[in-house]
């Protein structure tokens, strides 16, 4: 593996730097308009934050572009994404500009172009997604998230319905009962890990994206 590709390695590490600054940056803005009161001196750490991300959006678009050297990428896609991602590093630097005074626009013209960096880097991120994960990585985590927000939900609620059952608190049970169901969840998930889910130790993503491919 060359240098460059090397370096091209952590755009997915570095790109988060920008998302988190624009993100912080609309927060702010946020607060700074409906609790005018209360959050009026936030213009300063709004216009700091993006600086931030443009100065960030620079380092992704470089490593970016490094990272798709090594090929393998979807053309259309990696067209959009890559483009996109430069037009987003222009604009995050073109909203600082509207927000210290050094382009004059009208009133909340920043509040407006901060919400359409946050529109943008959806956009931007779902296609970085695609070139990644594939083209269908969106239904398929959004389904294992729900999925596990769903069991998640059923413990919390079913946990102090069975501490407090009748049965529990038995003789037989002595208040062990829900940790006993719990365990027998955690047995049957480390036989699925054993029989279904690769090792990962020693592969490349790339070897580990292939397996799931097939």
């Amino acid at each position: 593996m060359d240098f460059e590709l090397f370096l091209g390695r952590f755009h997915p590490l570095v790109v988060h730097l920008p998302i988190g600054f624009i993100i912080l940056a609309a927060i702010l803005e946020g607060l700074n308009r409906l609790y005018k009161d209360k959050f009026n001196n936030l213009d300063t750490a709004i216009s700091i934050s993006l600086f931030g991300g443009g100065i960030g959006l620079v380092l992704s678009v470089l490593i970016g572009y490094l990272l798709s050297s090594g090929g393998g990428y979807e053309e259309q896609t990696l067209f959009w994404h890559q483009w996109l991602g430069i037009g987003l590093c222009i604009f995050t630097f073109f909203g600082w500009a509207v927000k210290v005074g050094r382009i004059k626009m009208p009133k909340n013209s920043a509040s407006v172009i901060i919400g359409l960096l946050v529109l943008f880097i959806s956009i931007i991120g779902h296609l970085g997604g695609n070139l990644t994960h594939g083209s269908d990585y969106l239904l398929t985590y959004a389904v294992a998230v729900a999925t596990l927000w769903a069991v998640n939900y059923v413990v919390s609620q079913s946990f102090p319905i069975v501490m407090d059952s009748e049965v529990n608190n038995g003789a037989t049970w002595n208040g062990s009962l829900p940790y006993f169901i719990f365990t027998i969840f955690i047995v049957i998930i480390m036989i699925v890990t054993y029989k279904f889910i690769p090792e990962t130790k020693g592969k490349s993503l790339e070897e580990i994206e292939a397996f799931w491919k097939v």
